[in-house]
């Protein structure tokens, strides 16, 4: 167990998201370890590359490593957040990133739905950014739809395997975003988790991604940024139902201390002795 209120981010993205991410899995690491995190996972687009280096920098700062990706669905569906919460977890990862590239231009990916289905075993599964289903269902006003797919994915992962991501980037929409994704909570009896969606250590660093409108991950260190409020469920925003919130922390110690080998395994051998 990490300290009492700490803050995990659980959607961060490295250099690895080409394109879209500026810091090393190392320089992740490192930085989550000067804000007192006692884990960090990873989760870069449709890709498991980062995952060597990520292993072995968590292992020598003493943070718990979690495993996951933002994964592109097809048929529009968009981006969802998977988290790897055991060892069949994370070979369903690689099985969903392979299925998700392959027959694709270089570069793309796309996963069928029922793939989905196939490979949702220890695996769990966060809502995504704007550009999921869900969010971009409730940001042009069609709460049903959003319902619908929500109950689809808690219908694959498990309803205590399902939580409905609240991000914060000072966009508009942001507030009316977040009390949708707190009613379907509500209603359909999900929990809530934040994340912060990082894609750089500092805001300077925000110029050097094609997408800018991120939050960097030290501000997720304090309490005036959402997702930092969920480091106590008292601080939590009054419109947010809070038997269902979740701090983020809660979501990473429920995973199992697998050891996740084969990551590990492969960044020792490619590390000179």
């Amino acid at each position: 167990m990490g300290a009492a209120g700490a803050y995990v981010e659980l959607h961060a993205h490295s250099y690895y998201s080409l394109l879209d991410g500026v810091p090393s899995p190392e320089a992740l690491v490192a930085r989550a370890a000067e804000l007192g995190m006692p884990a960090l996972a990873l989760t870069d687009h449709d890709a498991l590359y980062g995952a060597p280096h990520f292993a072995l920098a968590a292992e020598q700062t003493g943070i718990k490593p979690i495993f996951g990706t933002e994964l592109t669905l097809g048929n529009g569906a968009g981006h969802l957040t998977l988290l790897a919460e055991n060892v069949q977890g994370y070979a369903n990862l690689c099985q969903l990133i392979t299925l998700a590239r392959r027959d694709q231009p270089k570069g793309l990916a796309s996963l069928p739905w029922r793939r989905l289905v196939e490979h949702a075993q220890g695996l769990i599964a966060l809502s995504g950014c704007r550009r999921g289903q869900i969010a971009r269902s409730l940001l042009a006003g069609d709460f049903e739809a959003a319902r619908r797919t929500a109950e689809r994915y808690a219908a694959i992962f498990g309803r205590e395997n399902f939580f409905l991501e609240l991000q914060r980037h000072h966009l508009r929409g942001d507030r009316r975003l977040n009390e949708g994704l707190a009613r379907l909570a509500e209603q359909l009896g999900l929990r809530l988790v934040a994340t912060g969606n990082v894609h750089y250590l500092a805001g300077a660093q925000a110029p050097l991604v094609v997408d800018v409108f991120h939050i960097a991950l030290d501000e997720c260190e304090g309490f005036v940024h959402l997702p930092c409020p969920l480091r106590r469920v008292d601080a939590l925003p009054p419109w947010t139902p809070r038997r269902t919130a979740v701090p983020p922390q809660d979501v990473a110690d429920g995973m199992g201390r697998q050891g996740y080998p084969a990551p590990l395994q492969v960044q020792r051998q490619a590390t000179p002795p």
